[in-house]
C-alpha cells in the first residue's frame, strides 16, 4: 500500500487563533505548512533544452515539493437567534516548485539517442497560489444535530483552474 501524495511522507505544522469582540461575532484565522518528504517517483522524461513536458518514455526520479494553507473567517449568529448563523471566509493556498532530481543523468529519445537529462522542463508551471472566498450558513436544529450549506470560488491565483463548489451536510453529535 503506498501513502497518499504519491507515497511521500507529509509532516505539519499549524497554528489557529480566534478573537471574539462579541456574542455575536467572532473572527478566526489558522496556517497549515506542510513538509513533503523526498521520494522516487516515476515522471516523462525532461530533455536539455527540451521545450515540450510530460510527453515521453517515464524516468525513475526523486521528487520533492512543500505547500501551506492559510484561512481567514468571520463568523456571526445573530443576537435573538443563536441556532443560525453564518461565516465569510478568505483561503490562500500556495505550493512549492517541484525540487525534481532525476536518478540518472541521461535517457534514450525516441529515436534511441542517449540524451542529457534536465529538470528545468519539467519544474516548469509547478508553483501554485490560489485565492478563494467562501460562504456558509448553518442551523442548529436541536442540541445533537446541525444543517450546513455554502459554497467557495477561486477567484484568482496562478497554474490553478479557477473553480466554484457547492456543498450541503450535517453534523450530528452522539
Amino acid at each position: 500500500p503506498s501513502l497518499g501524495n504519491n507515497g511521500h511522507y507529509e509532516f505539519k505544522l499549524g497554528t489557529q487563533a480566534m478573537w471574539k469582540p462579541c456574542r455575536w461575532a467572532a473572527l478566526r484565522g489558522d496556517i497549515t505548512g506542510f513538509i513533503l518528504s523526498r521520494n522516487r517517483e516515476c515522471v516523462a522524461t525532461a530533455f536539455l533544452n527540451s521545450n515540450v513536458k510530460n510527453i515521453g518514455l517515464p524516468v525513475q526520479a526523486e521528487i520533492k515539493w512543500n505547500y501551506y494553507i492559510l484561512h481567514l473567517d468571520m463568523l456571526f449568529t445573530p443576537p435573538n437567534c443563536y441556532g443560525f448563523g453564518g461565516v465569510i471566509g478568505y483561503e490562500n493556498y500556495y505550493k512549492s516548485q517541484d525540487d525534481i532530481r532525476f536518478c540518472r543523468s541521461q535517457a534514450r529519445d525516441c529515436l534511441g539517442n542517449l540524451e542529457q537529462l534536465s529538470a528545468k522542463t519539467i519544474t516548469r508551471n509547478t508553483r501554485v497560489m490560489s485565492h478563494k472566498i467562501r460562504g456558509e450558513a448553518f442551523a442548529q436544529a436541536c442540541d445533537w444535530l446541525q444543517f450546513f450549506g455554502g459554497a467557495s470560488s477561486v477567484l484568482a491565483g496562478e497554474n490553478i483552474s479557477k473553480e466554484t463548489e457547492w456543498y450541503l451536510g450535517f453534523n450530528a453529535y452522539f
